[in-house]
């Protein structure tokens, strides 16, 4: 029967009867079975039903092990709402009892015990915050070998192995992984599952694709992923356990997307959504404490887009009150503390917390960083770095300001050296140019022009800088005693097709090779940009009498010129016309197909623009002679 009658047949049972351990069995199932039914509460509800059921169950009986392996997939889902050590040690008492049970040895008999071995290794793996995943790929593909072709375990296998590289991906942005994720996923995709599971790949395929598309700015494929994201969705159930994890993705990419064209209607209509979707206070996988300091970051945006202070400053003073929430996944506590970082940034600006708010936001950012631990450096690093680059600005103390902005592009261009090719490289490495220009910016401000040149090489060069380095990294560890990684750098393979090795194949290497790398003095110039006296001989070298960066000016600040002569500390030379506003009117009509009418007068308009913005300055500051420049 359905949970009503199974629930009110058990009601009519005392508690030592021996039909009631199996009743309590058959409900827990039909609780999570129920399509409108399988959430969090659902769960919870089934998984003390299962608890109970196996504590009446005598070990012969024949109900016993089904009570036990339906018990350790409860305890293992529910981690994800209570991934406390106290709850993981239950889990791992659970799945020990269930891996002591004598077995039959088959095919899937071992895949299952593989595969169960995988997830308590993620877990602990999750909570201890480590990143080196190589050994649970490493299992997972090995239940992926086992388990035999059709059978639903070995479907969620391969899902839990795209899981796995896009959690990766998140954590430290190699573009490997997300395009493996993205692989593997569509396997499951083509193999034609209807239904909810049809709907549930689909959503995760396009989840996989779109957090991409956010990463890389890549807009239009972040709207084609959006749709199909929420064309899933929609043919999801309201009560599926891992909606509410869906719809956040699709909210945040509507949000970023009405903030990318600076629409203030669009983007108070974006934070609706994910406020309903926060506020419910359940995500799959998401420890309550994080979910609800997202769901104040949410509302710090609306109080700073409706110009309320008052409110930015109570979201975060309820922010504030949820860190005594159990966290239990490592990440998620260096999430928890760099939101809050971000958003007291956001009370300086508005005048909140009586000028404390600046020093706020830097114990927050120090603590998450703190967090971090010995970590390898990655996504949020570079996060927590920005922030505190804010965070002393915002406070006056612009020397740590800059050094914490230099910091996160050099972070930066490690994530730019783990990318394999030249291509994700340059897709990467996109994003440093802006915060280059800002940093580059600070330094003017600060009358600090040679590490203005720095901040713009380090941001200009990062692409090509590592994809070019990435050819003598065999050297450089050879020479730090690393001739085994050297050897498996030397070997590295295009991916394999089949399911099982492309899994193992999505190692750690290139992880392990940045790690090894960043404590190399020789590797240093990997990691940063040349020294201004390393320019100055370069130039000599060349022949050339001055190197000229570009650094156009934002809303009412003019734009400058950065000269770099040999022997001579770089100049700062006003450009007032070297403006984004100002190029972006030149280029409006250029941009488009030479073929198209009006293109020669657009250039023409172009060529005046260049010569009046930059042109002229650069003579202007050059004098009489004539010099060879490299702009």
């Amino acid at each position: 029967g359905g949970p009503v009658d199974l629930q009110a047949a058990l009601d009519g049972l005392p508690a030592d009867h021996l039909l009631t351990p199996v009743l309590r069995l058959d409900l827990a199932k039909a609780l999570v079975e129920r399509p409108d039914a399988a959430d969090a509460d659902a769960l919870r509800e089934a998984t003390s039903l299962l608890e109970q059921a196996l504590a009446g169950l005598a070990a012969d009986n024949p109900f016993h092990d089904e009570a036990l392996r339906s018990l350790t997939g409860a305890l293992l889902a529910t981690a994800g709402y209570d991934p406390s050590a106290a709850h993981l040690d239950r889990v791992e008492v659970v799945a020990g009892q269930l891996l002591d049970r004598p077995r039959d040895g088959g095919p899937l008999d071992r895949g299952s015990e593989l595969f169960l071995r995988a997830l308590l290794a993620v877990l602990r793996g999750k909570q201890r915050g480590e990143r080196d995943i190589t050994g649970v790929l490493a299992t997972v593909a090995e239940a992926i070998d086992v388990l035999p072709d059709g059978h639903p375990l070995r479907g969620v296998a391969i899902g839990q192995a795209a899981a796995l590289l896009a959690d990766r991906y998140l954590l430290e942005g190699g573009l490997d992984d997300t395009d493996a994720a993205a692989a593997l996923l569509d396997r499951l995709v083509s193999a034609g599952s209807g239904g909810e599971e049809g709907a549930f790949l689909e959503c995760v395929t396009a989840l996989c694709r779109l957090v991409r598309a956010l990463r890389l700015d890549d807009r239009a494929s972040a709207r084609k992923h959006a749709e199909a994201l929420q064309d899933g969705l929609g043919r999801l159930p309201a009560g599926y356990l891992v909606r509410p994890n869906f719809a956040l993705v699709a909210g945040l990419a509507e949000l970023r997307a009405a903030a990318s064209v600076a629409d203030p209607i669009r983007l108070r209509a974006a934070l609706y959504p994910l406020k309903r979707v926060l506020d419910g206070g359940v995500l799959a996988g998401v420890a309550p404490g994080a979910v609800a300091a997202m769901a104040g970051a949410i509302d710090v945006a609306g109080g700073l887009l409706d110009g309320k202070p008052e409110l930015v400053k109570a979201s975060i003073e309820a922010m504030e009150a949820e860190l005594a929430a159990p966290v239990g996944f490592a990440d998620q506590r260096v999430a928890q503390r760099a939101l809050l970082g971000h958003a007291y940034v956001v009370a300086h600006g508005l005048g909140q917390f009586a000028g404390t708010a600046a020093d706020k936001a830097i114990v927050h950012l120090v603590e998450a960083r703190r967090l971090l631990g010995e970590r390898r450096p990655g996504v949020q690093l570079h996060e927590i770095l920005v922030g505190l680059a804010h965070a002393h600005r915002a406070r006056g103390d612009r020397p740590r300001s800059r050094a914490a902005a230099f910091e996160a592009l050099r972070s930066l261009a490690g994530t730019v050296l783990l990318q394999s090719g030249i291509g994700n490289a340059v897709l990467t490495a996109r994003g440093a140019s802006a915060e280059a220009a800002t940093l580059a910016r600070w330094c003017l401000a600060d009358g600090e022009p040679g590490e203005a040149v720095q901040a713009v090489e380090l941001g200009r060069g990062l692409a090509l800088h590592a994809a070019t380095s990435a050819l003598r990294v065999p050297d450089l560890l050879r020479r730090a005693d690393e001739a085994d990684l050297a050897e498996q750098w030397d070997r590295q393979a295009p991916a394999p097709d089949d399911v099982a090795d492309r899994v193992r194949s999505a190692d750690d290497l290139r992880y392990r090779v940045l790690e090894v790398l960043r404590g190399l003095p020789e590797a240093a110039h990997l990691f940063g940009p040349p020294t201004v006296a390393e320019i100055g001989g370069a130039l000599g070298t060349v022949g050339a009498d001055a190197l000229v960066h570009l650094v156009p000016g934002t809303g009412d600040e003019p734009g400058h010129l950065l000269l770099s002569r040999e022997h001579e500390v770089p100049v700062a030379v006003p450009a007032p016309g070297l403006t984004a506003t100002a190029a972006g009117t030149a280029l409006a009509g250029f941009l488009q197909p030479a073929t198209q009418p009006g293109w020669r007068d657009a250039l023409d308009r172009v060529c005046a623009w260049a010569g009046a913005a930059v042109i002229g300055p650069l003579l202007e500051a050059l004098g009489a002679t004539t010099p060879r420049v490299v702009l």
